[in-house]
């Protein structure tokens, strides 16, 4: 009999379980508030149906292979698990319990209440690819930028209207040319503005 795999992906982290008919054995994952949240039945035949639940309860509308949250944040915390109906019958994955991390932040309490927050880029120091979030309490022009040491502006990350909640972004440092040294990211909107360091080291 083909197994069902659910893969969980949180941006960079993949962990792929195999599972069976049976499902006595949970499955733990922590993904940071903010991040993207994505689990995927696959080896799926065509005419197979998939149906995801949330601690016991189907999730509407959630009916296709994949279950996606684009910015993970508390209420996403639960047991998921997806019920596939297929030509071998019917088989339930294993149970997957997502836990949503907060990091240790000064001011990051604003941004899990939904205030407007500037997270610190991770990792820091960064030698390639490096990413910077923030979040945002209502639909606002935005604006972040990247400056160098002198404060001469380098990079344009974002400018224009975002929406409430987390926003994401993934900077490559070796294609925007970016030589080892501190630099300065500055998330502007008409009603926060708030600086932070990060440290290339190649």
């Amino acid at each position: 009999m083909k197994n069902i795999l659910l893969v969980f992906l949180m941006i960079s982290t993949i962990a792929t379980i195999s599972i069976a008919r049976s499902y006595n054995e949970a499955k733990y994952k922590t993904v940071q508030i903010g991040d993207e949240l994505k689990m995927v039945c696959n080896n799926l035949n065509d005419i197979a149906t998939v149906q995801w639940f949330k601690d016991g309860v189907a999730i509407t509308g959630e009916t296709s292979d994949k279950l996606i949250f684009r910015n993970a944040n508390l209420s996403h915390e639960g047991t998921y698990w997806a019920v596939v109906d297929g030509v071998c019958g019917i088989t339930r994955t294993n149970d997957m319990v997502v836990q949503v991390e907060v990091p240790f932040q000064p001011g990051v309490e604003t941004a899990v209440a939904g205030g407007d927050f500037l997270f610190q880029s991770e990792p820091n120091p960064a030698s390639d690819r490096f990413r910077i979030k923030f979040n945002l309490s209502k639909t606002t022009h935005a604006r972040l930028t990247l400056n160098d040491a002198r404060g001469k502006e380098i990079v344009v990350i974002y400018d224009n209207i975002a929406g409430s909640g987390f926003h994401n972004f993934e900077i490559n440092a070796i294609e925007k040319k970016l030589s080892n040294g501190v630099y300065f990211f500055t998330l502007i909107t008409p009603d926060y503005q708030e600086t932070k360091s990060l440290l290339i080291m190649k």
